[in-house]
């Protein structure tokens, strides 16, 4: 067994290894060889002759068995100690969760990927209650992520939360206006360095790379200098932070007949008038099946419309 290929930074050795590996299998042939990777790092470094499988989302089952879990192994961790106290507590925080989950449909979708719910279940476990919906969610996890743990932990951070949000919602707008998920730490560095000046003056791009990579996760070196937000989810909400901020709300609009765009106009439309969106995708005549649909789910998500359009 070979864990974490992708983890070989540079790619040169990285192919050396494959190359080994490669020849491993041919010599061995009678064993069996198990070698792990992320997607991303693997498929720069594939091998050949091989069963390539992928972790799959959880079901309902799993993402219970998760939470009952994940809040025992953390009691047990902040205790110091495993007894009939503490899991009766674990036990009380987990259903808490799955029942706050359970009565909010938008969010127990999320719960399908290891990732989200790991986060879902941090934020509960920091804020006591969820959100009530996924806007307001994904701000209490990125609040949570880039400080608020770090604080109850007595850790000290260069840039506030609030900071480093500023500083990556665009390069957020940046992928989603490129239709990528990657980028270069040199292309990072042009994206973010202007924004950057503004909160410091001492901090340098690759710092502040390494400072949200390392204390939050929410953004990930996937490849030797190859960045990426640890969820597309991520990347649409920070670009529909951006957009608001920057009321380009009109442009946004432009992208309705655009799949790549969709999540990032339904939570741009959770958190500014959506007036503009919907207007848009009741244009045709008669709208398309995708864009009325788009329409009803702004609707049904939005902060605010105007009165003639949502009689319309």
């Amino acid at each position: 067994m070979l864990d974490g290929l992708d983890e070989i930074d540079d790619p040169q050795v990285r192919q050396q290894v494959v190359d080994w590996v490669q020849k491993q299998m041919i010599v061995y042939n009678q064993n069996r060889f198990l070698v792990t990777s992320r997607p991303f790092g693997y498929r720069s470094n594939p091998l050949s002759g091989v069963a390539v499988l992928e972790v799959r989302p959880f079901t309902l089952e799993q993402v219970e068995q998760f939470v009952q879990k994940w809040y025992l192994a953390n009691e047990i961790m902040n205790k110091q100690k495993d007894d009939p106290g503490v899991r009766m507590r674990a036990g009380a925080e987990a259903k808490s969760l799955l029942q706050q989950l359970h009565n909010t449909p938008s969010l127990f979708a999320l719960t399908v990927n290891p990732l989200l719910l790991t986060m879902i279940a941090t934020v509960h476990r920091y804020g006591g209650a969820l959100p009530g919906n996924r806007v307001a969610l994904y701000a209490e996890i990125c609040e949570v992520f880039l400080g608020q743990r770090q604080k109850a932990r007595g850790q000290v951070l260069e840039l506030t939360p609030n900071q480093m949000q500023l500083v990556l919602e665009p390069l957020a707008y940046y992928l989603m206006l490129k239709g990528i998920l990657d980028i270069t730490l040199v292309e990072a560095r042009e994206v973010v360095e202007g924004t950057l000046a503004q909160v410091s003056l001492q901090m340098m791009p690759e710092a502040f790379l390494r400072l949200v990579e390392n204390t939050s996760g929410l953004l990930l070196e996937r490849e030797n200098g190859v960045y990426s937000f640890a969820h597309l989810t991520f990347q649409e909400y920070l670009a529909a932070i951006h957009i608001r901020e920057k009321q380009w709300g009109n442009t946004l609009a432009t992208h309705v007949g655009e799949s790549w765009w969709q999540e990032t106009i339904r939570l741009y439309c959770g958190m500014a008038d959506a007036t503009p969106i919907i207007t848009t995708c009741l244009a045709g005549d008669p709208p398309s099946t995708t864009a009325l649909t788009l329409s009803l789910d702004c609707l049904q998500e939005a902060f605010r419309v105007q009165p003639g359009v949502r009689d319309q």
